[in-house]
């Protein structure tokens, strides 16, 4: 942590914002979290990851594949269910419906608030909300385009905005847009397209001109 702090400062010295990689949507299957949460199901982890019974036949709770092949679902023999992946079997998908899970989310996003970080770019924000209550698109085969920006992912997100500002930007010709502003405005991005949100500080860096890490 000192190496980071040092490198903070000298970037910020130097006029330059520094934007952290952040991932929301899962975790290792290593993280103590799914460690625990796998165990059983009414541990303080349980419902800190998406756990479905198998289906009648035995088989996997539904279609959906994962981005890198293969079902999104695995199944944990010693909590004998299956749990989502949207990507690897090694990213378990995080319950954005367990209001647990949602406020060590942010725990972590403080910390990181605290410690000076400019902004995030936060990786596969579109799938928070798996719509597995019947909203989703269980006719789409693929899971990552069958939930893809429903409504309580926008809602999760002016959860963790907290009512703050955001600055509108898009980069790479366009192709990117930040979510954060779709939640706050209500409207919603065409289902193909990747998002990217970034949160302002209270004087914000993002500005044109300002050099990016």
């Amino acid at each position: 942590m000192e190496d980071w702090e040092k490198f903070r400062d000298e970037a910020h010295a130097r006029g330059i914002a520094v934007i952290m990689d952040l991932v929301l949507n899962h975790t290792s299957d290593r993280h103590i979290w799914f460690q625990e949460s796998k165990k059983s199901k009414d541990n303080p982890y349980s419902d800190f990851y998406i756990w479905r019974d198998p289906a009648p036949d035995g088989g996997v709770p539904n279609g959906w594949m994962s981005v890198f092949g293969g079902s999104a679902w695995e199944y944990e023999p010693e909590r004998k269910q299956y749990y989502l992946h949207l990507f690897a079997k090694e990213q378990p998908d995080l319950n954005w419906e367990c209001e647990e899970a949602r406020e060590k989310i942010f725990d972590i996003i403080r910390f990181w608030n605290e410690k000076g970080v400019d902004g995030y770019r936060v990786d596969a924000i579109s799938y928070l909300d798996k719509g597995l209550d019947g909203r989703a698109d269980f006719q789409e085969t693929m899971g990552t385009v069958a939930c893809a920006n429903l409504e309580g992912t926008h809602r999760y997100i002016r959860e963790m905005a907290g009512g703050q500002d955001f600055s509108v930007i898009t980069i790479n010709r366009g192709r990117y847009l930040f979510m954060a502003m779709m939640a706050c405005t209500g409207r919603n991005l065409p289902k193909s397209w990747p998002v990217i949100f970034i949160p302002c500080r209270e004087h914000p860096l993002f500005i044109r001109g300002k050099n990016w890490v």
